[in-house]
């Protein structure tokens, strides 16, 4: 087996008399894009109205608050449903303090029209 090499990162193999060529990392990195992009729109067909609801409110919460407030209230209502005690403990926070940027975050929102509205075409698609 002969192998030559050429800049362009490209590797020719010649196997008894015929040859391939490698396509390339650029080919690997845009298959790969493109397999990602098709899983992102199957995920995004798969969801419904109340995971997208999640999925908005999570992003929000990470946009307007500290990294440490959308943690405790991950923990708190999606992830373990850690007390706030407990979750103040591995702070090393009081409770009182945790429990009032959870508060925070809850009175935020709701009252965001977007999120009002949401719930609501939930509830209405439920009740049908």
């Amino acid at each position: 087996m002969e192998k030559s090499t050429k800049t362009r990162s490209m590797t020719h193999i010649w196997l008894s008399g015929s040859s391939y060529d490698s396509p390339g990392d650029e080919y690997f990195a845009r298959l790969g894009e493109t397999d990602c992009a098709e899983e992102t729109e199957e995920r995004e067909e798969m969801l419904t109205g109340c995971d997208r609801l999640v999925r908005d409110i999570q992003k929000f919460l990470r946009r307007h608050f500290s990294y440490e407030d959308y943690r405790i209230f991950m923990l708190r209502f999606y992830e373990t449903g850690s007390s706030f005690r407990t979750i103040a403990r591995h702070m090393g926070e009081k409770t009182s303090v945790v429990t009032r940027r959870a508060q925070a975050m809850m009175e935020s929102i709701r009252a965001n029209r977007k999120f009002i509205a949401k719930r609501r075409l939930i509830m209405a698609g439920e009740a049908a």
